[in-house]
């Protein structure tokens, strides 16, 4: 911002010439156009961010969650069926078996990567006792991550781990992901934070249709024959009422009126309102200012 730069507030309507009012014609402030612009663009931006979130949490997340879920199921079904344990798929408490299962995480992992080192020793009877301890920790590492993957989505319940027919449904789901590349995983923070982009997107984008609002409801007047500067309040200054034109924050579109009369100085803003900046500078050059 410069003092007097051509198309700036400042050089406009300073002479008739240039569209200036007739003398006595007030005019008046509206919303800067550029910072409106800004605004409007960071605008659209956010809400498309918080509406993208929303439509995750809405649809995609869900139907990830239970996609996955439904794959690790079958990975469950798989194992139990073929150790001959079809009759324990049920789980009537998934939660406490879930907290139970994760207590022992580091236990069925170990356990898992063991029983790939042995499968070639299969038949050995010095094996064979090893190798059944082993696979019932693998139907148990592959129930927990069923588990983990319907906490995920949010359906971590007895009516989704309730399996009267486990054949049937492993012939289901066999034939599912037979034919549908296998989903990726739905982690456990996802869906909170896409609760937290939903809310800081379209909550930002509500404080900023505020402020619009509000520096649109702001009006400031001028009457360039008496160069009087009416504030939104209805405080009026001239040049003799200024005895200081506080210039230290002009960098960042900000001037500091001090009055003659000792009250309250007056912080002006510069680059939300177009044509106050031109004002402000007529009335540093009449008191004697650099103009």
């Amino acid at each position: 911002m410069s003092d007097a730069t051509p198309g700036s507030p400042s050089a406009a309507s300073s002479s008739p010439a240039t569209g200036a009012p007739a003398s006595g014609e007030l005019e008046r402030t509206n919303i800067d156009r550029s910072w409106l612009t800004k605004m409007m663009v960071f605008l659209v931006v956010l809400v498309g961010f918080g509406l993208w979130a929303c439509y995750d949490l809405a649809f995609d997340l869900p139907q990830r969650g239970k996609d996955y879920a439904s794959y690790r199921e079958r990975i469950f079904l798989d194992r139990a069926i073929g150790s001959g344990q079809a009759n324990r798929t049920t789980i009537a408490d998934p939660a406490a078996r879930l907290k139970e299962l994760q207590g022992r995480r580091a236990e069925l992992e170990k356990a898992e990567a063991e029983f790939a080192g042995l499968t070639g020793k299969a038949g050995e009877a010095k094996y064979d006792a090893e190798l059944r301890r082993l696979a019932a920790a693998l139907l148990e590492n592959a129930e927990l991550e069923w588990l983990l993957a319907l906490s995920s989505a949010r359906a971590l319940k007895a009516e989704n781990t309730t399996i009267t027919a486990p054949v049937e449904r492993q012939a289901e789901l066999t034939k599912k992901w037979e034919q549908t590349d296998p989903p990726r995983p739905l982690p456990a923070y996802d869906i909170p934070l896409h609760w937290f982009y939903a809310v800081v997107g379209l909550g930002i984008a509500g404080y900023m249709v505020l402020l619009i609002l509000r520096v649109k409801s702001k009006v400031y007047t001028w009457d360039p024959a008496a160069q009087r500067l009416t504030l939104p309040g209805g405080r009026s200054l001239t040049p003799a009422d200024i005895t200081e034109y506080d210039k230290r924050k002009w960098h960042k579109f900000y001037v500091t009126l001090v009055t003659r009369d000792g009250g309250p100085p007056v912080t002006l803003d510069l680059y939300r309102y177009a044509k106050l900046e031109g004002w402000v500078l007529a009335m540093e050059k009449t008191s004697g200012g650099e103009g």
